[in-house]
This record gives C-alpha cells, sequence and structure tokens, in this order.
C-alpha cells in the first residue's frame, strides 16, 4: 500500500476508487476500479501467486500477497490517491451453507488483513458464482454445463442447468484432473449430463484444457455425446467480481479488450436447454429459494469495539441507495446495526431465468412442428419474396374471376401452380446432386511401452519385439597425456678394499659376493678372488694373508662413497674381512619423470572419447533415410595400438596412436510404425481407424542388454478417427434442408467441419437434400 504524505496531496480528483480483492488457492488478485460519471472502468490489476494452499497460509503470509498485489496494482495511480473500499471475492467453503455468512475463522482471517492493510470492506461475492453470472451475460443464456472448480487440494464438480446448481460433489487429486473429474461425475443421479464441461482454475494452465481434450470419458457416463471443453481464461475470475461490485452499485462497466469466452455453438445450446427442460421438476425439488445473505461481521474483541466501530460500519453493500450517499451519511447517525445490512451476494435471478427457458422451449416446439411438414412444403415457407414484387389483394384476385369464364380462369392459373410444383419436385428428385465433406478432428491418445530391438529375431509386435541391424565404423584417432610416474636414476660409488684372510688355509671368494660396511651399506665384488692363508707362529706372530680388490656399491647415490678406512664383513664370521685404504666415489642419485602403468590405461579411454562425436555421424551416414539409428553405441575397441613410450620409460609425455571400432542399432522406420499402430489398435479396440500420419514414436533411454539387443521406452502418439458409415450420414441427411443437415453433421463426434456443394446450384430455391440416397455422395478427410 502507498503511504499518504500530507504535504504533496493536492486537489482532491472528481473520482472514486475502489478495490476488488479476490482470494483464491493459488493467488491473491488485486484490481483497482475508478467510477467516472456512472462509469466503473479497471484502472490496474496484479496478481501474487500463493507458495501453499490459501486455508494452509500464514496470516502474515497472507498479509504480505495481500500487500503485495495491491501494491503492484496501486503503482500507476497518482501519488495522492489511495484505495480502501474494497470488494472481497472469496471461495465458496468460506460461506456457510446454511447461514450464508463468512465462516468465523475466514472472517477473523479478513479483518486482520483489512487492519494491516487499511483497508474498508464495503462487501463480498463468491468468486464462482460470479463467474457464472458473468458467462451467463457474455453468452446470452443461463449456463447449462458440468463446472468443475479445480484447487491445489480437492476438486468440486457441479451440475448446473439453467444456472442452477443442480448437485455438487468434492474430492481429492487422483492421478490426473481429468481422471479426477470423470470420478466425481459417476455420482451425479441425473439421466443425462450437459455435454459442456467448464473448468475453471484461479491459475490457468495449458496443459489442463489439453489433458481435458484427449481424455477418454467412462462409458457409463451418460453424456450425449463427447462434451465440449470450455477453460474459464486467465483474469476472468477478477472481471467477474468487478461486473458483480458494478451490478450491485448501480454501475456500467467500461473495459477495453480482453479475452472472450469460446462462441458456444447452436446447437450444444439447444441441447443444453432441453435437457433442462426434461429435468426442470428434479431441478426444482433440487433447488430452494434464494435467500438475501446476512451482512458480513468482521466481529473485533470488546476492547477494540469501541474503537474500530468506525471502520466496521463501511462493511458490506447498503442496500436502497448509492454509494455517494452512503458515504455523505453522518457517522453519528448511523448505529451499529444500521451499519450492518443484508450483504448483497451474487445470484441469479430465478424468475428471469424461468422465463429465457419458456421462450426457448415455445421456440423448440415452434421449430419441432415445423420440421414435420413435407420436405417440400416446408422449403418453400423458408423463400423470401423480393420487396419490389407486388402481390395483388385477396379480394380483387377473386372478383376478376367472376363471369361465365370463371372455370377457366380458375383452372389454368392452378393447373400452372401445381405443373410448377409438380416440375421443381421432380427435379430436385432426379437432378439434384450433394456432395457433402466432412473433416475428421483425430483424438489424440499417447501410450508409453518398453521396447526391444534385437539383432538376431524378426519382428514379433505382441511380445514387444522389433527387428534391427547391427552397423559398426572404425575412426582413426590419436590423444597424449603428461607422463605421471616417478623414478630414481644415478651412478653407483666403485672403490678397493684389501681382503684380509686369518685363517690357516686360502680362502676363495667369487665375485658378487656381499661385503657389509660398518654404516650398513652393502658392496659386491667385481672379481673372484683366492686370500692366501694366514703366516707365522704364536712365538713370532701371524699375519693374515692379503688380497686387494674392486668392489661396487649394491645401490646407486652418494651413500656408498664410504670414507677411507671403513671396515667391511664378509659372510658371517669374522676371520675374513675388508679394509679401504681410500675413499670410495662416484655415487649419484637424482629422480626423473616415466612413463606409468596408469598413463597407459588413461590413453586408452580417453581414445574413444575423443570421437565418439564422429563415429555418430559415421554411423548415421551410413543407414538408409527411411532407417534410425539408436542413441546408443556399443563399448569400442581398440586396434593397432602404438605406443610413443613404454612403462618405466623417462618421458614427459606420451602418446597413443590406434583404431577405434564403434558399432550400432537401427531400426526401420516403417516397423516402428506398424508396430505403434498395432499397440494402439490394441488398447483402443473401440477406435479402430488410425488417422494418417498422426502415428508419432518417441525412442527415449535406449540401453544396451546383450550384444544382439538393447532395450528403449517407446512414447507413443496417435490420432484415433471413429467409424462413420456413410450410409448412415445419407440416411440422417436426406430430404432435411442445409441448416438441419449441417446441424446434424456437426453434431456426429470428432466432425471438425462440414462442406456442402449441390449441384446444380439453383437460385431463390431452398437446399434441400435430395431424396434419393445415390445422388447425396460423402467424403472423409483428416
Amino acid at each position: 500500500m502507498k503511504l499518504p504524505i500530507p504535504f504533496l496531496q493536492s486537489k482532491k480528483e472528481e473520482s472514486e476508487y475502489y478495490l476488488a480483492l479476490i482470494l483464491t488457492d493459488e493467488k491473491t488478485g488485486a484490481v483497482i476500479l475508478r467510477v467516472e460519471n456512472g462509469n466503473l472502468k479497471k484502472v490496474n490489476s496484479h496478481e501474487a501467486i500463493l507458495h501453499a494452499p490459501l486455508d494452509e497460509l500464514s496470516l502474515d503470509d497472507l498479509i504480505s500477497a495481500v500487500d503485495k498485489s495491491i501494491s503492484r496494482a496501486e503503482e500507476v495511480l497518482p501519488p495522492d490517491i489511495q484505495t480502501h473500499q474494497t470488494i472481497f471475492g472469496v471461495q465458496e467453503r468460506w460461506v456457510d451453507e446454511e447461514t450464508k455468512k463468512i465462516t468465523k475463522e475466514n472472517l477473523e482471517k479478513l479483518k486482520k488483513v483489512c487492519d494491516a492493510l487499511d483497508l474498508t470492506p464495503i462487501g463480498f461475492m463468491v468468486t464462482t458464482e460470479a463467474i457464472l453470472h458473468l458467462m451467463q451475460d457474455e453468452e446470452g443464456a443461463p449456463v447449462s454445463a458440468v463446472f468443475a472448480e479445480i484447487s491445489k487440494k480437492e476438486v468440486t464438480v457441479s451440475l448446473l442447468r439453467g444456472g442452477k446448481v443442480i448437485e455438487s460433489f468434492s474430492g481429492p487429486h487422483l492421478g490426473s484432473t481429468p481422471a479426477t473429474v470423470d470420478k466425481l461425475l459417476g455420482h451425479f443421479t441425473v439421466p443425462v449430463l450437459p455435454a459442456r464441461i467448464v473448468i475453471f482454475q484461479s491459475k490457468p494452465s495449458e496443459h489442463t484444457s489439453q489433458a481435458f481434450i484427449t481424455h477418454h470419458w467412462s462409458k457409463n457416463l451418460p453424456f450425449m455425446h463427447v462434451p465440449q471443453v470450455t477453460v474459464i481464461p486467465s483474469g476472468f475470475d477478477m472481471r467477474s467480481v468487478m461486473y458483480g461490485a458494478a451490478s450491485q452499485m448501480g454501475f456500467t462497466v467500461v473495459e477495453g479488450k480482453h479475452y472472450v469466452l469460446p462462441e458456444i455453438p447452436a446447437r450444444v445450446i439447444k441441447e443444453e436447454l432441453a435437457e433442462a427442460a426434461d429435468e426442470d421438476q428434479f431441478a426444482s425439488e433440487s433447488l430452494s429459494e434464494p435467500t438475501e445473505e446476512p451482512p458480513i461481521d468482521l466481529g473485533k474483541s470488546a476492547e477494540a469495539e469501541e474503537a474500530d466501530s468506525a471502520a466496521e460500519s463501511d462493511f458490506g453493500f447498503v442496500l436502497d441507495r448509492d454509494i455517494p450517499e452512503r458515504k455523505s451519511l453522518e457517522p453519528e447517525t448511523e448505529t451499529h446495526e444500521e451499519a450492518f445490512e443484508p450483504q448483497i451476494h451474487h445470484k441469479v435471478h430465478d424468475e428471469a431465468l424461468a422465463e429465457d427457458e419458456e421462450r426457448e422451449y415455445d421456440s423448440r416446439q415452434r421449430r419441432s412442428a415445423g420440421e414435420k411438414k413435407l420436405p417440400f412444403l416446408a422449403a418453400l415457407s423458408a423463400l423470401k419474396i423480393p420487396k419490389n414484387i407486388k402481390m395483388p389483394a385477396i379480394s380483387g384476385l377473386f372478383s376478376k374471376l367472376s363471369g361465365k369464364n370463371t372455370p377457366y380462369k380458375i383452372i389454368i392459373p392452378v393447373a400452372i401452380v401445381i405443373i410448377v410444383i409438380v416440375g421443381v419436385i421432380l427435379f430436385y428428385y432426379y437432378k439434384m446432386q450433394a456432395n457433402v465433406t466432412l473433416t475428421m478432428k483425430p483424438n489424440m491418445v499417447s501410450q508409453d511401452e518398453t521396447v526391444t530391438f534385437s539383432i538376431a529375431e524378426p519382428n514379433d509386435f505382441g511380445n514387444n519385439l522389433v527387428a534391427a541391424k547391427s552397423i559398426s565404423t572404425s575412426i582413426a584417432g590419436q590423444v597424449s597425456t603428461p607422463a605421471t610416474g616417478k623414478k630414481d636414476v644415478g651412478d653407483k660409488a666403485k672403490g678397493t678394499v684389501t681382503v684380509f684372510n686369518n685363517t690357516s688355509s686360502s680362502v676363495s671368494i667369487s665375485s658378487g659376493t656381499q661385503l657389509t660396511a660398518s654404516n650398513g651399506q652393502v658392496f659386491t665384488l667385481d672379481n673372484s678372488i683366492t686370500v692366501a692363508s694366514a703366516s707365522g707362529d704364536i712365538f713370532s706372530g701371524t699375519k693374515p694373508g692379503t688380497t686387494d680388490t674392486t668392489v661396487t656399491a649394491k645401490d646407486m647415490g652418494t651413500d656408498g662413497n664410504e670414507p677411507s678406512g671403513t671396515e667391511f664383513n664378509i659372510g658371517s664370521g669374522n676371520n675374513v674381512a675388508a679394509k679401504n685404504d681410500n675413499a670410495f666415489s662416484g655415487g649419484t642419485s637424482k629422480t626423473v619423470t616415466v612413463v606409468s602403468s596408469n598413463d597407459i590405461a588413461k590413453l586408452r579411454s580417453q581414445l574413444p572419447g575423443s570421437v565418439q562425436s564422429s563415429a555418430k555421424q559415421k554411423l548415421a551416414s551410413e543407414i538408409s533415410s527411411d532407417e534410425t539409428l539408436l542413441p546408443l553405441i556399443s563399448s569400442p575397441t581398440l586396434e593397432n595400438q602404438k605406443f610413443d613410450h613404454q612403462v618405466g620409460d623417462q618421458a614427459s609425455q606420451v602418446s597413443l596412436t590406434a583404431s577405434v571400432v564403434y558399432a550400432g542399432i537401427a531400426y526401420a522406420n516403417s516397423d516402428l510404425d506398424d508396430y505403434a499402430k498395432s499397440i494402439v489398435k490394441q488398447k483402443y479396440p473401440q477406435d479402430p481407424t488410425v488417422a494418417n500420419k498422426s502415428v508419432k514414436e518417441t525412442v527415449n533411454d535406449a540401453s544396451q542388454r546383450t550384444s544382439q539387443a538393447a532395450t528403449a521406452t517407446v512414447a507413443i502418439q496417435a490420432g484415433l478417427l471413429p467409424n462413420i458409415d456413410k450410409q448412415d450420414v445419407i440416411s440422417n441427411i436426406q430430404k432435411k434442408s442445409l441448416g438441419d443437415a449441417k446441424n446434424s453433421l456437426t453434431a456426429l463426434p470428432q466432425v471438425q467441419s462440414v462442406d456442402i456443394s449441390f449441384s446444380p446450384p439453383i437460385p431463390l430455391l431452398p437446399l434441400l437434400f435430395p431424396t434419393l440416397p445415390h445422388h447425396i455422395s460423402v467424403s472423409i478427410t483428416q
């Protein structure tokens, strides 16, 4: 809501503003209305979508949504203008059926909304009743239909006859909205249901309309033929409340371009009125006399009653005086009881509806009587005599026929008239040809099936099996990747040692024998040696035998560069040992990058993906135009693999060059079309004809089951046509007038348009269908 700024307010304009506020399960809608010279114009409107059903919404969230819709609608108003006087459009379940008052819980909720947003309530109406009233005004006749109100949580279906509610049933949503309505219709007790269904959603959806059009109604429902579905357009509920408010306040609505309800064919209106007339006694017993609704009471607490009495006194439409007169009353002269005059709840006047139905019934009786005449005489009565042709007075005509030649004067004109009549009858009987072309609208159905595409087996539609063929292709490719392996490289330390033998016999040591240094480093003899025995005796002392030889460190690295004087153990004993006089040298070490086994595996997995797109294109190019490739490719294989480095080779990058072989599965489009037609005929045996070029298949979720077969979900769409017997059509229209024949043909199921031509075309004479059946030709197109 816009906040008023007193020092910026200008002189008040000579107009009044009202606010229409609509509350539904899915939205709040605000309409700003302006009164000028007795006309009510819509200034602006806005809808705020609710994140939860209305009854489950918290009060703060409801106030926030209402404030948002009002604020956005008020954006176009001048700064000094605010809307306070508010008409509410509420749901039917908010009103108690017996008292016709808003229920206490919802009344308290509305009161808090008005207090929070500074709104002055002046009346309410049930939105669905306002919608039916506006439909009656725009269509020019009381509504006879099945009215389905769809909310988030439930569906309410009402049977309307001549604008009156005969029966109503509600239920929660089933698998789909059409299925829910279908189920609820089964509870009605009337012998014939209206051939029209009106759908009202506070947030209309194109999907809902399509779902109702394609729905197959239960065969046990007493429809005369396939019902016509009318979806109330977006914004129609707000227009309805606006028109209802204008009607009660005595204003005329002025509005620009808006969505017009689809025109109802005359045949449908005739059928609806006929059904309403046939069941008038049943309807009158089901409906009670309309009663005026009690006033809205936003009842406040006792503490706040006195402080807010001025605001409450404005709640509700005031009867027997205009709105300006009501506003001019002094607050002191109004009592609390006077302010709460009875509410004007939107309703249809039963007396006016009864008169309309009586006039329509008399018209039908007259038309029915006319149809019982002979075909040619009925046609002559339809001739229009041009205004410039003067007809002689009857009295003058008889005066000229007096005298002695009276018989001749009478017989000759009568004979001429008879000859003309007989001639016209014979011409119609033997020469007139009628050509009828019926354009049919297929009834679209859909079905999902799991299908197996087999390379090894033929078509078997009964088991959902479609024959296919295997195709393959080879694509050469190359990929590279950085090497990720690590390896230590370097040189081993070398040096010379003196081997000491302290035993009494010589010792032979073979090459490769390990020597262990005092720091744990291991070395090996480069050559085989023999070390002499120790010499001397116990008195002069013993001297071990010695031999010099070279050794090499077992592992690379600088740890093998032993200093001089290092002692080495040879074997497990202590009688043979070694020592170096000079330090060892030459031991080096470093870490380098090499090719790892993971690098090789990575290249093998990357190569197929790098050429997959090209492979699919090549596979698709190898099938004919009447075939389709399944959207999957089997696991590829690699041939002629060549790596530029092997595992363990020092390198910064490694590459793979190979040929990738892909295999795919393709099926013939004609086979899948035949399969789809067989499924449709199996699922819908009552509709034996499938419209030409209406069958469409979409393959989804394809997966390779074996090397010889794959499975996929096939979504099938097809248009079904009813079985229309041409001879029955001819029998039905022969001898009828053009208008009656068109009405009869249009009533056939799924007939979209009717084209009728007569040969030869005769001006002035009415167009009647020939009596002879073979003079009428009927063709059916799609």
